[in-house]
């Protein structure tokens, strides 16, 4: 008869995993996610989660989900014991023969064989409870809002080319790009000294980016034109992200991989979203690129057409990071 997965002793010293541990236990009927669990322990999901992972040698959703499966296991077996005679002879409580892919339904009765009987197996009562709890282990309650966290932070990335934006709107070309410079290098900072984070190919990339341009226009003098500027400014944003394509890690995945449980990072899902919404950002910073280059060599095309174009990408581009990460938390 196969056994449930033995429970992960922790390692001796670390108290605050044995605490999270114990109030796992406590509290498996609440909605327990990545980023509650981190915030109990006074930690980022991401240093929870590395953590975690290296005291236990396991993620801490699959061991939410672990633990939720033992217990519905023994519900089975509970009510086995206490359901009245069938008039068969005894035998073995419900237990599940595989514990990961299965569904509720392979949790089989071994005086039935290898095919679940509602009918006639005594543990037929715990089906609804075993489904539950399938249904919440599989589910990833905590992806939901771990994917709204990517979108944000992948927003926040964005910063250096909205202070940009808003400068060069005032007619300050120079002055905008070191703004844009010195808030990429503030995101950089913010990442490594204060939350702990990798260091991103797009907040290394603007930073080149920008800080190039202010130290070639300030030793050439260079007058920029505003949509000339813009131009060039989209197309390297362009260039870097069509760079990360081309090197095989789409710039979106480092964002991901700090809201999401490490568990799903090599999953091929968890790539292929990631490839698309990528290819929807390069897709608008392409309508950028084609905007501003309308408006520096057919001067004629009205302002607000350029605008409308821009807005349009960019909203576009939003939507389907949001939908796609949505979709892909389940």
């Amino acid at each position: 008869m196969d056994r449930a997965p033995a429970h992960r002793a922790p390692s001796p010293t670390p108290d605050l995993v044995a605490d999270t541990l114990a109030w796992i236990e406590r509290n498996l009927d609440e909605r327990l996610t990545l980023a509650r669990l981190a915030e109990r322990a006074g930690l980022s999901p991401y240093r929870f989660s590395r953590l975690f992972t290296a005291r236990m040698d396991l993620a801490p959703m699959a061991h939410v989900r672990e633990r939720r499966l033992v217990r519905a296991a023994r519900i089975s077996s509970s009510m086995t014991a206490a359901s009245p005679p069938t008039g068969r002879a005894p035998s073995s409580t419900c237990t599940c023969p595989s514990w990961w892919g299965k569904t509720p339904e392979l949790y089989q009765c071994d005086r039935i064989g290898s095919r679940f009987d509602r009918a006639r197996c005594p543990a037929s009562m715990a089906l609804q409870e075993i489904r539950r709890q399938y249904r919440t282990a599989t589910r990833h309650p905590g992806r939901r809002a771990a994917a709204k966290d990517t979108v944000m932070n992948l927003l926040a990335s964005f910063a250096p080319f909205f202070a940009f934006a808003v400068l060069i709107h005032l007619g300050f070309v120079e002055a905008a790009l070191w703004a844009g410079a010195i808030v990429a290098a503030a995101l950089m900072l913010r990442d490594r000294v204060v939350l702990g984070r990798s260091l991103k190919i797009l907040e290394a990339g603007t930073l080149v980016l920008f800080a190039g341009l202010a130290i070639y226009t300030r030793a050439t003098g260079e007058v920029w034109t505003i949509p000339a500027v813009r131009l060039v400014v989209d197309a390297g944003l362009l260039v870097i992200v069509l760079a990360s394509l081309a090197a095989g890690r789409p710039f979106t995945l480092q964002y991901a991989r700090e809201t999401a449980p490490p568990e799903v990072w090599a999953t091929p899902e968890f790539g292929r979203v990631n490839r698309a919404v990528t290819l929807a950002w390069a897709a608008a910073f392409a309508v950028l690129v084609l905007a501003d280059a309308a408006m520096v060599f057919v001067p004629e095309i009205p302002r607000r057409l350029d605008i409308l174009a821009t807005v349009l990408a960019l909203v576009c581009a939003y939507k389907f990071t949001a939908r796609a990460t949505s979709q892909a938390a389940g």
